[in-house]
């Protein structure tokens, strides 16, 4: 091998060395570029998209009416969650859960007064509970629904607790409550609403009293104790006492009424 051709093989070989030598440089710079653009300190958008690797939909950001709006989707593009102001409450907080069918399932947001409310449905999007504080009182309350009707209402009162059952028609049927006295009273209703048990402490708290009422709440018996023993009372359609049964130390008596009391 002669002196040119040594020189050839070296020039080629040094020529080889730079080509690798630029290249990674390249490389190196290429991969601290990704690297920087890794890290973002802060961005400043109004509407944000966030798309699996399919490119669907899984998280979007906005802004909303009364402040901000975020929905998760599941992969078959189904809201299941959200995070916002609530619209109708003035810019209220809200959280709320969708099933994968994109059913409302649970809500948590503030009411009209600013007291917080949770309600819950069943899978296909009906209210079946609903537990939040009274917007008069804020007390706290608990209403049960079937098919969309209230069925039973419970709350905190000035006087204590109530509960009332209502039927079908939403009309209440049942009542359990304090009263500001501190006792307790029982109220049965039937299918219009009209009264037709009333139990409850007589007025002189002696005991209790049971009245029971006839077809529109007129017609009555009122059946209670006194420090003797018991007593009956029998009213007319007119509300008007007719008949009066009591026991006394020395045994009983029965009054009726007709123009005037009579003692039997």
């Amino acid at each position: 091998m002669n002196f040119k051709q040594k020189l050839g093989y070296m020039f080629i070989g040094s020529l080889f060395t730079l080509t690798g030598y630029i290249l990674a440089s390249l490389g190196g710079d290429t991969t601290h570029a990704q690297q920087d653009e890794q890290v973002i300190d802060k961005i400043v958008c109004r509407e944000l998209e966030v798309v699996n690797k399919e490119g669907k939909e899984v998280v979007h950001i906005r802004a909303a009416v009364n402040g901000g709006l975020v929905n998760i989707y599941n992969n078959k593009e189904k809201r299941i969650a959200n995070i916002g102001a609530e619209r109708h409450m003035q810019g209220d907080g809200m959280v709320g859960v969708w099933n994968k069918e994109g059913n409302p399932v649970g809500t948590l947001y503030a009411n009209i007064d600013g007291s917080g409310i949770i309600d819950i449905r069943n899978k296909y999007g009906h209210i079946i509970a609903i537990l939040g504080a009274s917007v008069s009182k804020g007390k706290v309350i608990l209403e049960l629904f079937n098919n969309e009707k209230l069925g039973v209402g419970m709350a905190a009162t000035e006087s204590g607790g109530i509960v009332s059952v209502r039927n079908n028609e939403g009309i209440s049927v049942v009542n359990l409550e304090g009263k500001l006295s501190g006792e307790g009273l029982v109220h049965v209703s039937d299918k219009e609403g009209d009264s037709i048990i009333v139990l409850e402490p007589n007025t002189n708290r002696t005991g209790g009293v049971v009245e029971v009422y006839g077809k529109e709440a007129k017609g009555y018996a009122r059946i209670g104790a006194t420090p003797d023993g018991g007593f009956m009372v029998v009213g007319d359609n007119a509300r008007k006492d007719v008949v009066f049964i009591r026991a006394t130390p020395n045994g009983g008596f029965i009054q009726t009424y007709k123009g005037g009391w009579r003692t039997h």
